[in-house]
């Protein structure tokens, strides 16, 4: 088991890019080590405090691209929803 300090070294060293939406919903993708090597995830951080995982990624090209793609449908997203309330 990892000690705080090595948690808190391993957070700070991790790659990873953080998109925070109009609507305060975050788009967070993160370098996750496994024993096969390197994944990329990205998960949604809701204003509600529930989180989803919505995509996985086998290299770091891939994980920016599908950070970007995910961001744009989710800001189509909310302006759909804003436009269909309105």
């Amino acid at each position: 088991m990892k000690s705080m300090s090595e948690l808190k070294d391993f957070f700070e060293n991790q790659w990873k890019v953080l998109t925070v939406l109009p609507n305060g919903t975050e788009v967070s993708t993160v370098e996750l080590p496994t024993m096969f090597g390197p994944v990329w995830e990205t998960c949604l951080f809701y204003t509600n405090d529930l989180s989803n995982v919505v995509a996985q990624y086998s290299s770091i090209e891939e994980a920016v691209k599908g950070h970007s793609f995910i961001v744009e449908h989710e800001l189509n997203h909310a302006v759909a929803k804003s436009k269909h309330h309105a």
